[in-house]
C-alpha cells in the first residue's frame, strides 16, 4: 500500500485491547480507505476488529474482502471503507498486545507563491517556489515527494516532462520546493510573447498524490542574447595603439579600451541575428551600465567613463549625467559601432591589478529582470606602484603639519625676550696677571651666584684713567628662534666686535643670564657660574678677561 498506492504509514505503537486511533489523520478529515495493520506475538491466527466511534456510522469494507490475517507473518489487516468525516477516534481491537500501524492515502495540495503571470525568457531557466501541504489544511507535516513539471502552450506540450528540485521546511511545517523550469523558444511565433502554462504534479513512490490545478501561468518572451567582443580588454594609455600589452597607469594617467556589442540570439533573417523591437520603446533601446562591485582602494579616486559619459565618479552625488540612468540608443548606436571605456587614475596608494566587471541592463520589462540578456564586460586596469616620494608624501605632510602646530604653540606661549631699549656698554683696559686669587665662593645674599665651583683669577688692573664705555645694541632675534619659540640668545661682543664675550638670555624684565666660558667679576667678587652661566643685573659693572685684555661691561636702558 505504501509503495503501490502512495500511502503514508504511521506507527501507533504497541497496544492492547481497547486501543483507539485517528484513522483519518485529522479530526476534520475522513478515514476513507485507511488501512489498519496489527502485528501480534501470540500463537495462532491474529484477529483484528475496527469499530467506528459511538457517534460515527459503520461503513462497509471497500473493496469487499480487504480484511484478513496471516499466521506465518503473524499479522492481521483491515481496510476501512467510505467512512464519515469528523467521526473521532476509531476503536481497534486486537485480543493481545500488538504493534499497530495505520496507513492512510497521501493527499497533498500544491501552491505557487509567485504572482501570476510571471514573465520569463525562452531558453533561460527561471526559479519557482512550490509549496506542498496536506490537503484540506493550511499546515501539517508533509512527506517528501518528487515534483514533475511540463511547460505547455495552448494546451499542447512543448517540452518533455522534467523533475528535480530541492526542498526545505517552510512556515507551518509546509515543504517548499525550488524548481528551475525552462520554456523553449519558438521561432515561428512572431508575437512579442506567448502565454505558457507550467503543469506541476507530485508523486510519492511513483504514485501521483498532488497536482496543481490549471497549472501556473507565465508570459514567455523570445530569447535575446548580446555579448561584448572582446569580453575582456586592458586599459591602454591614450596615444598607444589599443590592444597593446599590459601597461601600468600612474596618478593622472588615462587609459581606454574598445569593445563592440554583438547580437548572438534575437530575430533571425537571411543576414543573421538582429535586435528585437521592444514593446514600450520600439526601435529605441534604453541601456544602463553599472559596476558590479565597489572599486578597490587603488581606484577609489578614479574617473571611469563609457562613450564619454561617466560610469563612476568619486563625487557624491555626481555633478554630471551618468550611466545609472538609462540612455536611449538606436540599434546602430547599441550594436552597430564600437564602445569605448576609459579610466583616469586619481590618487594612488598602492599598485594593483584590477578587473572591473561592467554589467549592462536593457531597461525594458521583462528584459531588465534577466541577467543573461547582455554578458558583462571585464575591464582590466593595471595601476602602477607609487614612487617613494608619493608613498612618503602623506607622512611628510603629517610631519610638516605637526611641526607647524608645534611652532604655533611655541609662538603662542609666553617666553622672556630682551626689552627693545636694552643696550650694553663695554670698555677695555690692559691687564697683567696678578697673584692667584681665591677660589670663588657660594653667595647666600643674592641671585648672582650659583652652586658650581668655578676657579678664576682675580687680575690686577692697571688703569690709565677713567674707563670709556661705548654703547652697543644686541643683534635681532633669529628666525629659527622665533619659529620654534626658543628663548633668545643675543651675542655680547667686544667694542670692535671681533671677540665674543658671551651670550645674553632674558630671565625676567630686570634679570639676565650670561653664558660664557670665562670668569666673570663683579666689583671685587668673582662670580661662580652654574653650567657655564651667571646672572646679570641692570647698571651693575662686570668684568672679564679674554686674550690678555680686561673687558668691562654693563646692561643699561637707552
Amino acid at each position: 500500500f505504501e509503495y503501490g498506492f502512495g500511502y503514508t504509514a504511521e506507527e501507533v505503537g504497541l497496544r492492547g485491547p481497547g486501543t483507539t486511533a485517528d484513522l483519518a489523520g485529522s479530526r476534520e478529515g475522513s478515514p476513507t480507505r485507511s488501512l489498519v495493520v496489527a502485528y501480534v506475538k501470540s500463537a495462532g491466527a491474529p484477529q483484528l476488529t475496527v469499530r467506528p466511534p459511538p457517534d460515527g456510522k459503520s461503513s462497509p469494507l471497500w473493496p469487499k474482502g480487504l480484511a484478513g490475517n496471516d499466521v506465518g507473518s503473524k499479522h492481521a489487516y483491515r481496510l476501512w471503507g467510505e467512512g464519515q468525516p469528523g467521526g473521532g477516534d476509531y476503536n481497534i481491537g486486537p485480543p493481545d498486545p500488538a504493534e499497530i500501524i495505520v496507513l492512510r492515502p497521501t493527499r497533498i495540495q500544491l501552491e505557487v507563491r509567485e504572482p501570476a503571470p510571471a514573465p520569463v525568457m525562452a531558453g533561460v531557466p527561471f526559479s519557482l517556489n512550490v509549496e506542498a501541504f496536506p490537503e484540506g489544511t493550511q499546515a501539517g507535516d508533509t512527506p517528501e515527494i518528487n515534483l514533475y513539471w511540463t511547460p505547455t502552450r495552448s494546451g499542447a506540450n512543448v517540452d518533455n516532462e522534467s523533475t528535480g528540485g530541492r526542498s526545505h521546511r517552510g512556515p507551518n511545517k509546509r515543504r517548499v520546493y525550488e524548481i528551475h523550469p525552462t520554456f523553449p523558444d519558438d521561432p515561428a511565433f512572431n508575437d512579442p510573447f506567448y502565454e505558457g502554462r507550467l503543469q506541476i504534479s507530485g508523486r510519492l513512490h511513483e504514485v501521483e498524490v498532488a497536482r496543481l490545478l490549471d497549472g501556473h501561468l507565465v508570459l514567455v518572451y523570445p530569447r535575446l542574447k548580446i555579448i561584448p567582443a572582446p569580453t575582456e580588454a586592458n586599459a591602454v594609455p591614450v596615444g598607444i595603439t589599443l590592444g597593446g600589452g599590459d601597461i601600468e597607469l600612474g596618478r593622472g594617467d588615462r587609459g581606454c579600451a574598445e569593445f563592440k556589442l554583438m547580437v548572438t540570439k534575437g530575430r533571425t533573417d537571411s543576414q543573421g541575428e538582429h535586435l528585437l523591437p521592444l514593446m514600450t520603446h520600439g526601435d529605441a533601446y534604453p541601456l544602463r551600465i553599472n559596476l558590479d562591485s565597489t572599486l578597490p582602494a587603488s581606484l577609489e579616486d578614479a574617473l571611469i567613463t563609457v562613450d564619454g559619459t561617466q560610469l563612476w565618479t568619486p563625487n557624491t552625488p555626481p555633478t554630471t549625467p551618468t550611466w545609472s540612468s538609462p540612455r536611449q540608443l538606436s540599434a546602430k548606436q547599441l550594436t552597430g559601432r564600437p564602445h569605448q571605456i576609459c579610466v583616469q587614475v586619481g590618487q594612488v596608494n598602492k599598485g594593483d591589478d584590477v578587473r572591473l566587471q561592467v554589467s549592462f541592463v536593457l531597461d525594458e520589462a521583462p528584459f531588465n529582470q534577466f541577467n543573461e540578456v547582455i554578458t558583462p564586460f571585464t575591464f582590466r586596469v593595471k595601476v602602477a606602484e607609487p614612487t617613494m616620494a608619493r608613498k612618503l608624501a602623506p607622512l611628510i605632510c603629517l610631519l610638516l603639519s605637526l611641526l607647524l602646530l608645534l611652532a604655533m604653540a611655541r609662538l603662542a606661549r609666553r617666553r622672556p625676550t630682551l626689552p627693545p631699549d636694552l643696550r650694553y656698554e663695554i670698555a677695555t683696559s690692559w691687564s697683567t696677571p696678578g697673584p692667584p686669587g681665591s677660589v670663588g665662593r657660594d653667595s647666600s645674599t643674592g641671585n648672582l651666584c650659583f652652586e658650581s665651583a668655578s676657579v678664576a683669577l682675580r687680575p690686577r688692573i692697571e688703569g690709565v684713567g677713567p674707563l670709556k664705555f661705548t654703547t652697543h645694541s644686541f643683534p635681532s632675534e633669529s628666525f629659527i628662534t622665533k619659529l620654534f619659540g626658543l628663548t633668545p640668545q643675543h651675542r655680547l661682543t667686544t667694542k670692535m666686535g671681533d671677540e665674543t664675550l658671551g651670550w645674553v638670555q632674558p630671565v625676567s624684565a630686570e634679570l639676565f643670564r650670561l653664558r660664557t666660558s670665562g670668569a666673570i667679576q663683579l666689583d671685587e667678587e668673582i662670580l661662580v657660574s652654574k653650567g657655564g652661566a651667571v646672572l646679570l643685573e641692570i647698571q651693575k659693572k662686570y668684568s672679564t678677561q679674554k686674550n690678555k685684555n680686561q673687558y668691562h661691561f654693563r646692561l643699561v636702558y637707552r
